[in-house]
C-alpha cells in the first residue's frame, strides 16, 4: 500500500486496512510478516497456506463424514 501526501497522517487507516485482508483470506493463506511501513510504503507478506498431503485429507473427509452421520 502507497501513501501519498496527507495520506501519511492516517497509516493507522492502512494498518486497520491490510488487517481485514489477512482476516478475509485466512483461509486461503497465512501473515508471513505483519504490516509494517517503510516511508510512504505499508508492506505485509502472506503466504499460501500448506497443502494437505493424501493422509492428511482422507482423515479430515472421514472426520467430516462422522460429524454428519452423527447430527443426524
Amino acid at each position: 500500500m502507497i501513501f501519498r501526501g496527507r495520506e501519511l497522517a492516517h497509516t493507522d487507516i492502512g494498518w486497520e486496512l491490510l488487517n481485514r485482508v489477512a482476516l478475509e483470506v485466512e483461509e486461503l493463506g497465512e501473515i508471513e510478516s505483519s504490516p509494517a511501513i517503510d516511508r510512504k510504503n505499508m508492506v505485509m507478506l502472506l503466504a499460501p497456506t500448506r497443502k494437505k498431503s493424501k493422509g492428511e485429507k482422507e482423515i479430515a473427509k472421514d472426520e467430516d463424514s462422522q460429524g454428519i452421520s452423527k447430527e443426524i
